[in-house]
């Protein structure tokens, strides 16, 4: 199957494993056929993909009927120790965004 043609404002859904599950997702760029970044709007995480695993978002799970269950923040004025060590067991993990999700 070729996949659908996606453009920056689609609300889209994406399978690993037809044909479930599906999330909802939107499309944050598109580089090419085989390289379409998508933002999950449920879960706030990110992934480039092909268009390929994309298809049409159903009427009845549009963000008009289902609102987003994620959001994404920027922090502003954050400054991060330069000693590592002061991070903990589990580090912070340099410059990794942090999603915060509000459900």
């Amino acid at each position: 199957g070729g996949g659908l043609e996606a453009s920056r404002t689609d609300a889209l859904t994406h399978s690993l494993s037809r044909p479930l599950p599906r999330y909802r997702a939107r499309v944050e760029k598109v580089e090419s056929s085989s390289k379409v970044h998508v933002f999950y709007i449920d879960y706030g995480n990110k992934e480039t993909l092909p268009s390929t695993r994309l298809a049409a978002l159903p009427p009845a799970f549009s963000i008009r009927v289902l609102s987003v269950q994620a959001t994404e923040y920027k922090f502003a004025f954050i400054q991060v120790p330069q000693d590592v060590s002061t991070w903990g067991a589990g580090g912070f993990g340099g410059s990794r965004a942090i999603r915060i999700s509000s459900f």
